[in-house]
């Protein structure tokens, strides 16, 4: 993790330096003795930066095969028999047994390890009644650690990070209150870690990318997903973002925003199935249908303005039904780079994925967009500067929308 305002222990500062200067020697002697392309992959697991295993159907397969093998290996697992017999169906579930794959890089053993951890410690958090409970939600971890989730002390960030992973951002100074007031503080601030992180795994491109961690006290050690320590360049590049000002007050308002949704999408889970493709939080590739500063700023949109810009003077030269074609093309170059057109759902509190209709309209709208501005714009002007403005585009309930970053 990337430490904020970390000061060293006056006691022991020199002994504690003389002590990683010595680690840092025995890494770089070890690290001398790796190849090239060994080190890289030290690198990136260090950094969880590795690239994305591509899944294929054989690979799953083959994976949730071995996997059960090596969970029948493992011979201490009374709460996973426990979850068996309570629900075959959950624990044997296809989605949530690849969600330990992909966090364990397709590695059966380590997968089938994680996965009867996880069921022993959901035992020990929640007990019997929620052991197989689909999604635990604010209301099954109780008004105590619903409490401590609204004080904001681990909050998630509304964009990935320029690999594509969630970035929760950890403040324990928040935690000072529930440690005060709660008799017995520790199980209520479980069941609040526990429900933040689940939240986290519900998300296909989350589980595949992995999480980041940034806190401003050196205070986690967990590994979920993937964890790596954050480069100074990283921590910059998401600090716009973080949820503390530089005296150390914490700002809640993304946060509420946050929870506002997490309770919309639970009250619509409650009486409908999930929609298929739907999305928590939109990759750097996705294209977001909507309006507002939030929606133009967005890396995918960003991407498709550039794509724009590229087919601008050709899309000019062309016949109605040319237009079109074209902006058909460019719908499949955003696909073809694993990019999505993606429009907010205001009852379920989701991104979901528009037909190939709406994705064309929303491309071409843009190309018209751009005319219009080169017809009315400064001669000054150069076509680049034109098309990185933000387009007057309408969500679906035809108002601007704005997403605040600053506010406590």
């Amino acid at each position: 993790m990337f430490g904020f305002g970390e000061t060293p222990q006056h006691g022991g500062a020199e002994k504690n330096t003389k002590a990683d200067a010595s680690v840092n020697v025995i890494l770089a002697v070890e690290l001398e003795k790796l190849s090239l392309k060994e080190r890289e992959k030290v690198y990136e697991d260090v950094h969880g930066v590795s690239d994305v295993v591509q899944e294929t159907p054989e690979l799953i397969a083959s994976c949730l095969q071995e996997m059960d093998h090596e969970i029948n290996l493992i011979e201490k697992k009374d709460a996973y028999e426990q979850a068996k017999l309570q629900s075959f169906s959950f624990v044997y579930d296809r989605q949530f047994r690849l969600a330990f794959l992909r966090c364990t890089s397709f590695n059966p053993r380590t997968a089938a390890s994680h996965l009867v951890q996880y069921f022993s410690k959901r035992l020990e958090i929640f007990g019997t009644e929620k052991l197989t409970k689909s999604n635990i939600n604010l209301e099954d971890i109780g008004e105590k650690a619903t409490r401590v989730v609204e004080l904001g002390s681990m909050q998630i960030l509304p964009n990935r990070d320029s690999k594509g992973r969630a970035v929760v951002v950890s403040m324990p100074v928040a935690l000072e209150p529930a440690m005060t007031v709660f008799d017995d503080p520790v199980p209520i601030m479980m069941k609040a870690f526990w429900y933040l992180m689940s939240t986290l795994a519900e998300d296909e491109e989350t589980q595949k990318k992995g999480v980041v961690f940034v806190s401003n006290r050196a205070s986690l050690s967990e590994r979920l997903t993937q964890c790596h320590r954050a480069s100074i360049s990283e921590a910059l590049a998401i600090a716009q973002e973080f949820p503390f000002t530089e005296d150390g007050c914490i700002k809640l308002t993304n946060h509420f925003i946050w929870l506002k949704k997490r309770r919309k999408k639970e009250a619509y889970l409650s009486r409908n199935p999930l929609t298929k493709g739907a999305v928590d939080l939109p990759s750097k590739h996705d294209v977001l249908l909507g309006r507002g500063k939030h929606i133009s700023r967005h890396a995918g949109n960003r991407l498709l303005h550039e794509l724009v810009a590229t087919y601008y003077n050709e899309y000019n030269r062309l016949p109605k039904d040319g237009k079109t074609n074209l902006a058909d093309q460019v719908v499949g170059v955003v696909h073809g780079y694993a990019g999505r057109f993606l429009k907010f759902d205001n009852e379920s509190a989701m991104w979901i994925e528009v037909s190939n209709l709406e994705a064309r309209e929303k491309v071409a709208h843009r190309f018209r967009h751009n005319r219009a501005l080169s017809l009315k714009g400064d001669s000054t002007q150069s076509l680049e500067q034109i098309v990185g403005k933000p387009s007057e585009e309408t969500d679906g309930g035809g108002k601007r929308s704005r997403i605040m970053f600053d506010g406590s």
